[in-house]
């Protein structure tokens, strides 16, 4: 378990006040307050479609925030969102999950474990025959039958390792969960997914992206943003050399592409797609006299004025309103959601990694870093009693055996035979003896015809060794499939998850 800053050094605070918006008239202390009305609000009203959503009145209680996409995640991802209902209990504020609903479905399919504890594998179980192509917000199940058998499919993959899995209980919430979300899979999983923490005792809202980038909050930012093209794309390409100098990145798509350049068009970090063609397409804007284009360099272009940021923003609502989806990327995320709309930030390690980027684009945009964050991880595997076998044993028996080949004389039986022992005193003797032009040959053939005679000797154990390699190698792979904390968080027993759990959040804090 990691999380860093120490529990007892969590502080949560605003913006530096060094930050400046010039938001037709707004500052970023007003931008926020607006901001913060608009996500409780729709946190509230979202989170109460399917749970209980009662939280702290006071408008002035911090909002503590994390967000991750909307899939099946394993238990070191969840841990976030139990420690976030933990510190907003603490700190008499709220906690806010953003789905993240912009990014596209990692696989259709879920790994799961199966097999025996000795020979185990992991299958790919389909949830549905789903476009992964597609942004999460735009996905509905297509095939029902296979996405409501799941559970069931999953239960039975999984059974001859663990027989009592949380999905077998709890898909039918899923199932439920779509039916309430018009076949929205995404949803479906993250609001089954935070009923389940309700009954675990979690009390935090929930709201999608997709929602908060329907905020006027949200116009304004992505306004100010698309007003300083310039200086944006210029900031996040120079942010993002800086990162790579740092931790000696050579590849260039590392940790993500620089924004690209065509002709008088410049990228953005931002995400664009519409209504009838939800393939998302990086978002493009050209500047000229008066006039902002936007485009995705493909079949969408709009143009749009930029007298002031007011207007803008209102014709970026006019544009959301008639379904075109602009969405953040994953810097721009973080960035809105720790500059604008948060006190404080849970990351994952992934997540804080890449942060380092987002704080220095926001020095270089407002000379100012956005408030900090906190960074959570925690593993679990999946509780399946088996042999545990890492590298170090099996480099141990490879040693052993290079040495059989090339230091028999280190592999001796403590009781050597009578022709061992000669053998091994005429190695030492030429080992012993300076090398030189004139007995170089002999030397060679000597020693090397003693280590023939001592190979003989070890070659019971060499075979031992051969044997307990080729078993430790197999127990290793069944090791790798075991230990893999990647196992999505349903596939876990729930009463043992579940204690489990509990006790790391109460050792964090």
């Amino acid at each position: 378990m990691l999380m860093e800053p120490p529990a007892d050094k969590v502080r949560i605070a605003g913006p530096c006040p060094g930050i400046q918006f010039d938001l037709g008239g707004m500052s970023l202390a007003e931008l926020r307050s607006q901001a913060r009305r608009e996500l409780l609000t729709a946190a509230i009203d979202y989170t109460s479609g399917y749970r209980d959503a009662a939280v702290p009145t006071s408008p002035d209680a911090p909002l503590l925030v994390t967000g991750h996409q909307a899939e099946l995640f394993h238990p070191g991802v969840w841990f976030k969102n139990f420690v976030l209902s933990r510190l907003a209990d603490q700190h008499a504020g709220v906690g806010i999950h953003l789905v993240i609903d912009s990014d596209t479905l990692h696989s259709p399919s879920v790994r799961v474990p199966t097999g025996s504890p000795t020979a185990p594998r992991a299958e790919a179980v389909r949830l549905d025959r789903l476009d992964t192509r597609l942004p999460v917000e735009e996905l509905r199940v297509t095939d029902n039958a296979l996405f409501e058998s799941f559970g069931q499919r999953a239960t039975d993959t999984i059974a001859p390792l663990i027989p009592n899995p949380l999905v077998r209980d709890w898909w039918p919430s899923v199932v439920a969960a779509s039916r309430r979300t018009d076949g929205k899979l995404g949803l479906a999983i993250a609001q089954a997914r935070h009923e389940l923490e309700a009954k675990w005792g979690a009390a935090s809202l929930e709201v999608p992206i997709s929602h908060c980038c329907q905020l006027p909050s949200f116009q304004r930012f992505v306004a100010a943003l698309l007003l300083d093209v310039e200086r944006l794309h210029q900031a996040y390409n120079d942010s993002l050399a800086e990162y790579r100098r740092a931790h000696h990145l050579r590849n260039e798509a590392q940790p993500m592409p620089d924004l690209a350049t065509e002709g008088t068009w410049l990228e953005t970090p931002l995400w664009v797609w519409t209504h009838g063609r939800p393939q998302r397409r990086p978002l493009f804007v050209e500047r000229s006299a008066g006039k902002l284009k936007l485009s995705n360099r493909e079949q969408w272009t709009v143009e749009l004025e930029y007298r002031s940021h007011e207007r803008l923003a209102e014709q970026l609502a006019d544009l959301a309103a008639n379904g075109v989806k602009i969405r953040t990327r994953a810097l721009t995320t973080t960035l809105f959601a720790r500059t604008v709309l948060g006190d404080l930030f849970l990351h994952g390690i992934g997540g804080a990694k890449y942060d380092e980027v987002t704080d220095d684009l926001a020095r270089r945009l407002w000379g100012c870093p956005p408030p900090g964050y906190l960074t959570l991880s925690a593993t679990l595997q999946l509780p399946i009693e088996h042999r545990h076998v890492g590298d170090e044993q099996i480099r141990s028996v490879q040693h052993q055996l290079r040495d059989c080949q090339w230091h028999p004389e280190r592999m001796l039986p403590s009781e050597p035979s009578a022709e061992a022992k000669d053998a091994l005193s005429a190695k030492e003797k030429w080992i012993h003896t300076a090398k030189t032009e004139s007995n170089a040959r002999d030397r060679h053939r000597a020693i090397e015809a003693a280590n023939q005679v001592l190979r003989g000797a070890v070659e019971t154990r060499a075979a031992e060794l051969e044997a307990e390699l080729a078993n430790l190698s197999i127990a290793a792979r069944a090791t790798a499939v075991l230990d893999s904390r990647e196992y999505a968080f349903c596939l876990y027993p729930e009463q043992d998850l579940r204690q489990r759990m509990t006790k790391l959040v109460d050792q964090a804090l």
